[in-house]
């Protein structure tokens, strides 16, 4: 369950914020100072005031002596003026770093995250944190905590100010004050808590958004458009209520801070006034007294705006927390020059997913030697791609279990692993980029010839002899302008360039015809010096009729192995499987 919101809690966001500020400390130092003497520049134009209205009033000064004290006022607002835009490119600078910082560290800790804690988090929490949370810390941070500083320098300033002008007029005018004061203590907690309820809530939203436009075709086909989009509305309205309830408190702030301004300014003129009637008080005095009271106005608008800034951020950046402080695993790069063969041992691996009623893998034993291929065929749920997820460490592996040159895999970190294998999953993914650089991903300082043996081997050359661009062909969205085929075949050119001992290709070639498969597989099976392990998966028995050895699984055991000659000469799930599928031929010929 979600932490309590609470001061705390609000204190700690709080105190990151100003951590983040840190890094760029000469970037906010110089900032501050610029808010310094923009402040100073204009506390002193008050005093100013009353000194020119008090001689004025006199008519102790010179028409010239007018002119030299306003050419001073102005010199005043350019050199404000300077000193604001010098905080302004400071501040704001710092603030875009940081969040450009809080982006990048988001996309590597989401990169680096277990596959027990990506399961747990949906998408739409990572778009909804790099979208509105990151902006909102980056606002607290450029303005938040400007106007904290901003306010807490003018009000004691010019609380001072006025205290030396008059104590007891001084006193009335700040009577509204601790008023200020008790709303803002009990505004903080509804600020933290309604945003970070609206934002949750976004998330919700977000991942609904993500997910409808990912399955649209599906939604289309089975005639539920309508029905999604009662769904979304569903989710909007509940983040618009949820945005509504924060928008309440945070719209009562600034009406309610020109109010106590107001008062203050209504007792000032019944009280200074009569002062100034009795004597007690100039005419200057009391019009440095309205200037002073003035700027006072502005703290109590930057306190409101401070307040729901520093409150966003600080909710903000506890919900970034959540995942940028968790461990995730460690950035290591794939040497180019690649790893030597090696021995792939699986003995008695059994594994069970959280929560599963039964194990996915029951005792599990084979071994892939250097230039070895092994295929495995089975009935769907027989756990074959579960395997693939073990050895690419997407799962956790049991300690003793999975080998590479006698050295237990459980005892190594997870991107040390996964470079062993160079794998091609069910459902190849491909970026929205040239084909050359989805290929290159495997091998950044891949040659052109590299590229083009890669291509070969996948089967992919005639195909890209038919875009005008080969290679350079830019691609749409998760390879949309290629066929299942074309994205199978460049998925495993993109695997054969990775410099890895073993080839792991789960059900690689299911979108390409036979003739196709073959000739992939010919070539894969001739791999000349090529001394890498093929694990091969597959639920077309054609596709491993070649293999060295091949596994028979079922419900998540290994129920027969051996050659192709072997296990088709014998009874049992392989001759059945074997049968089956040359029935279908039969039949999709006739068809």
């Amino acid at each position: 369950m979600k932490e309590e919101n609470s001061p705390q809690t609000s204190a700690r966001g709080l105190r990151r914020l100003l951590q983040l500020l840190a890094v760029y400390r000469w970037h906010t130092l110089g900032g501050l100072l610029g808010v310094v003497i923009t402040d100073l520049v204009t506390l002193v134009v008050p005093w100013l005031t009353k000194l020119l209205v008090d001689r004025l009033e006199a008519r102790t000064i010179q028409e010239t002596e007018l002119l030299w004290w306003g050419a001073f006022i102005l010199f005043l607002g350019i050199l404000s003026f300077l000193a604001k835009k010098l905080w302004r490119h400071l501040i704001l600078g710092a603030s875009k770093r940081i969040e450009a910082d809080l982006r990048r560290q988001l996309l590597d800790k989401t990169m680096a995250m277990t596959s027990i804690r990506a399961r747990s988090t949906e998408n739409g929490k990572f778009l909804s944190l790099a979208s509105n949370d990151i902006p909102a810390v980056g606002q607290a941070l450029a303005f938040g905590i400007i106007a904290l500083f901003d306010a807490v320098f003018i009000t004691t300033v010019a609380t001072g100010m006025m205290f030396k002008l008059s104590v007891v007029l001084t006193g009335w005018a700040l009577l509204p004050f601790p008023i200020l004061a008790l709303v803002m203590a009990v505004a903080m907690r509804l600020i933290y808590r309604r945003w970070d309820s609206a934002q949750s809530s976004l998330e919700i939203l977000t991942e609904k958004t993500r997910e409808s436009l990912a399955g649209i075709r599906t939604l289309r086909s089975y005639v539920q458009s309508r029905g999604d989009i009662v769904s979304f509305s569903e989710k909007n309205h509940h983040y618009l209520e949820q945005m509504i309830s924060y928008v309440k408190v945070d719209a009562s702030f600034n009406p309610f801070i020109l109010l106590l301004a107001g008062s203050s300014t209504a007792v000032l003129l019944k009280v200074g006034g009569a002062l100034v009637v009795e004597g007690k008080l100039t005419v200057g005095d009391l019009a440095a007294f309205i200037g002073y009271l003035g700027l006072l106005t502005w703290p109590m608008i930057a306190a409101g705006w401070m307040l729901v800034l520093l409150q966003r951020g600080s909710a903000s950046i506890d919900r970034l927390d959540e995942i940028l402080t968790h461990e995730g695993e460690p950035e290591l790069e794939l040497p180019e020059t690649g790893l030597p063969a090696c021995l792939l041992e699986v003995k008695n691996l059994t594994f069970s997913y959280p929560g599963a009623a039964k194990p996915s893998l029951v005792d599990w034993s084979f071994a892939c030697r250097p230039g070895q291929t092994i295929g495995i065929v089975g009935p769907v749920g027989s756990g074959k791609s579960t395997l693939v997820r073990l050895l690419l460490a997407l799962e956790t592996i049991p300690a003793q279990s999975v080998f590479i040159d006698g050295q237990d895999l459980s005892s190594l970190d997870h991107r040390t692993i996964r470079q062993f294998f160079s794998p091609v999953l069910q459902e190849p993914f491909l970026f929205s980029d040239s084909i050359a650089n989805n290929l290159r991903l495997a091998h950044a300082q891949a040659t052109d010839q590299q590229l083009g043996e890669a291509v070969v081997a996948a089967d992919l050359a005639e195909d890209l002899a038919l875009f005008p661009k080969g290679l350079k062909t830019e691609l749409g969205e998760r390879g949309i302008s290629l066929s299942g085929g074309q994205r199978q075949r460049a998925a495993l050119a993109r695997a054969w360039l990775k410099p890895s001992p073993i080839l792991l290709l789960d059900d690689t070639l299911s979108a390409v015809d036979t003739l196709t498969e073959q000739r992939i597989l010919s070539r894969l099976r001739d791999r000349g010096e090529d001394r890498r392990g093929l694990i091969l998966i597959s639920h077309r028995l054609s596709a491993v009729m070649t293999a060295d050895e091949i596994l028979v699984t079922r419900a998540g055991k290994i129920v027969d192995r051996g050659t192709h000659r072997e296990l088709a000469g014998r009874a049992g799930l392989y001759q059945e499987l074997l049968r089956r599928q040359a029935q279908e031929d039969e039949e999709s010929e006739l068809v």
